[in-house]
């Protein structure tokens, strides 16, 4: 049995609770935005600065607004596309040479781990927007993600 809302007469009402999902997306999609830009400022600062190609390569791919008749969606991602992010956040391993250790190991650089933590508190940080984007439209908010 499939379950079925079945709104008769009220027709402003019923286009408004039509146009809800698209609105509420509207409104998380500056929040997004905004909330991605601020983690890659902070990304950026964070990076070590040595040809400034790692800091240069941090970027936010913003979601689109889309038309009324398809749901927006409320996306930014933070993109560094630096080939060497990685080993800046992970680091690398003891590396030596077919000599042996006494002509030439190369060390080993730590990870500095600066990405993820930063990603992680900024989702922490959109959570209470949520929640106020969702009680601004007359929805009752209960527990938390």
């Amino acid at each position: 049995m499939k379950n079925q809302l079945v709104i008769k007469g009220l027709k402003q009402e019923q286009q408004n609770l039509l146009q809800l999902p698209n609105r509420m997306a509207m409104q998380a999609l500056d929040v997004v935005n905004a909330t991605a830009k601020e983690a890659a400022a902070d990304i950026k600062a964070q990076y070590p600065r040595r040809t400034g190609n790692l800091k240069r390569s941090v970027r936010v791919e913003r979601g689109k607004k889309t038309g009324a008749k398809r749901l927006a969606q409320a996306i930014a991602t933070v993109v560094v596309g630096s080939p060497v992010a990685h080993l800046i956040e992970h680091g690398t391993v003891q590396r030596h040479t077919s000599w042996g250790p006494e002509h030439g190991d190369r060390g080993q650089m730590f990870g500095l781990n600066i990405f993820w933590p930063r990603i992680l508190r900024a989702n922490r940080e959109l959570q209470p927007q949520y929640r106020a984007i969702l009680r601004a439209e007359g929805l009752k908010v209960t527990g938390s993600a």
